[in-house]
Parts: structure tokens; C-alpha cells; sequence
């Protein structure tokens, strides 16, 4: 995981992914999530747009993901 990520990008994976009906996501392509240059503490899944907390990240990191 050594990319980032803008939230507004976020918001155009998150629509693009709820027009394509919003098929299960398994969240393995994520980064680092950012607003306006600063690091939210957050990474979100660049192919649904999720976001996730720290401990939301560890868990899956937990199972390999």
C-alpha cells in the first residue's frame, strides 16, 4: 500500500461503483486516504472507495487482505 489518495477522488470511485451496482468488493487495491494534502489516518479502497479506520485496516491486514 504505498499509493495515496484524495477524498474527492474517492467520491468518483464511490459513484463509479454504485453505477455498476455496487458488487461485493474484496478492498485488496487500497491507500492511503488524504484531504486537501493532509493524511486523514484513514485508507480507502480504490476500487469501491471505501474508507477505512486504523483498526478497520488492521483487522484486514488480520486476514490477509
Amino acid at each position: 500500500m504505498g499509493h495515496n489518495v484524495q477524498m474527492r477522488e474517492l467520491a468518483g470511485i464511490r459513484r463509479r461503483w454504485e453505477e455498476a451496482g455496487s458488487p461485493p468488493c474484496e478492498h485488496t487495491d487500497r491507500a492511503r486516504e488524504y484531504h486537501l494534502g493532509s493524511h486523514t489516518g484513514d485508507t480507502a479502497c480504490l476500487n469501491c472507495g471505501k474508507s477505512f479506520s486504523p483498526a478497520q485496516e488492521a483487522a484486514l491486514l488480520a486476514k490477509g487482505k
